[in-house]
């Protein structure tokens, strides 16, 4: 396994493997949203999208992606308020974060209200339940890019959907963080065909 200094290697897992452990991680994933409550609040303020690694089938980490079009058609910082008060409410997150990228805008993020979920919910480890995170946009419509997107890559073959898979375990084992939109788009554009490409493709040394 890749240990991040060029000491080590990779093990190959077949896709059955990984697409095993996405349908798992994903079936966590409902039934922690089923058992929080949460698209209930999310659902009264607007129409609830899954996007990211949910909406595509290639889960690998305990984290959703969700955007809320707001019904108000535009940013409403008290509706985004009252529903963060409403998330707090349920008692099931150990966090519910702000953040006003509408007034404080930052490259590489919608320019929209977000709030951060944290939860420990499921199997997790020996040390205890796996921490989950939730990451909600509340936007005026659904971005086009978005839609097509999580359409190209639910319609990728199987090898290559694999190898997506194959590629965020390895930057999850290696501690490396990369936007997964970098390892979509790249498989997607036929760039890479392997870890190792896709490695020396965004700059990482060791491989």
């Amino acid at each position: 396994m890749y240990d991040g200094d060029g000491q080590g290697r990779r093990e190959e897992r077949p896709n059955s493997e990984l697409f095993a452990a996405a349908a798992e991680i994903r079936r966590e994933a409902d039934v922690l949203l089923a058992a929080s409550g949460a698209l209930l609040v999310l659902g009264q303020v607007g129409e609830v999208h899954f996007v990211g690694g949910y909406a595509m089938d290639v889960m690998v980490h305990r984290d959703i992606d969700l955007y809320v079009i707001d019904a108000a058609g535009a940013p409403d910082l008290e509706r985004v308020l009252a529903t963060q008060a409403a998330l707090i409410r349920l008692r099931f997150f150990r966090a519910v974060l702000f953040y006003d990228f509408v007034r404080f805008p930052r490259a590489g993020f919608p320019a929209a209200h977000y709030l951060g979920l944290k939860a420990p919910f499921g199997t997790g480890d020996a040390h205890g339940p796996g921490e989950w995170k939730i990451d909600i946009w509340f936007l005026p419509a659904m971005p086009d890019e978005a839609e097509r997107l999580i359409e190209a890559v639910r319609g990728l073959d199987v090898e290559r959907k694999g190898l997506i898979l194959r590629i965020k375990h390895a930057l999850m084992a290696a501690h490396i963080e990369v936007p997964s939109v970098r390892v979509y788009e790249a498989v997607l554009a036929g760039v890479v065909g392997s870890v190792d490409e896709f490695f020396a493709y965004v700059g990482i040394r060791g491989r």
